[in-house]
């Protein structure tokens, strides 16, 4: 499967995306025909309306069901585009999107497309700040570590303060640090909000 990085109006790279994303990207205006995209693993700069896929989204969104050309090896073919135009009897209609469980008193996720924009990875509902400033405080007692979801380790972290007479209190000094840094991430793996 091939992949891209979009260039954004901001300069930024983003991505990278697959082919049926930047379709869905198409679809709601944040790729146009000019927009610059750069392919994974090759650096080859194209711009969006030199994909398939993408002009016959184009195409659909300005009316035209015209055929588009596909290209296979040297071999180049015509075929009518095989997507239906919104309105369309035909049309299928659009899945709903699943509701995200989520822990009592944890943050809500974001339920708009737009808060996963171009690649953009969801975070932790836990703060760096908080996590941080528990572990320099209270880190020998691991609680940084229960704030964030690694029980285990938290209670290692208090196990190995009790047996060193309290000098294993500066592991926890050393994470709470790494925390305000942003080098640590929650039990689910998702990086600590701001």
């Amino acid at each position: 499967m091939v992949y891209y990085f979009i260039i954004g109006t901001d300069g930024n790279r983003y991505g990278p995306a697959d082919i049926d994303t930047l379709v869905q990207w198409t679809r709601e205006g944040r790729i146009v025909a000019s927009t610059t995209l750069i392919e994974r693993g090759t650096e080859r700069q194209v711009t969006a309306d030199s994909i398939t896929a993408i002009v016959a989204e184009l195409r659909r969104q300005s009316g035209q069901d015209s055929p588009v050309s596909i290209e296979r090896g040297d071999q180049v073919t015509t075929e009518a585009p095989t997507m239906t135009q919104a309105g369309r009897n035909d049309a299928a209609p659009i899945p709903k999107v699943p509701q995200i469980p989520t822990a009592p008193g944890a943050a809500p996720p974001p339920t708009s497309p737009a808060a996963f924009a171009y690649g953009a990875k969801p975070v932790s509902a836990k703060s760096k700040l908080v996590a941080g400033l528990l572990g320099i405080f209270l880190g020998g007692f691991g609680v940084h570590r229960f704030y964030l979801g690694h029980i285990g380790i938290g209670i290692i972290q208090i196990l190995v303060t009790l047996v060193s007479c309290g000098w294993g209190s500066i592991w926890g000094l050393v994470e709470g640090i790494i925390c305000l840094c942003g080098g640590m991430r929650d039990a689910d793996g998702l990086e600590l909000r701001d």
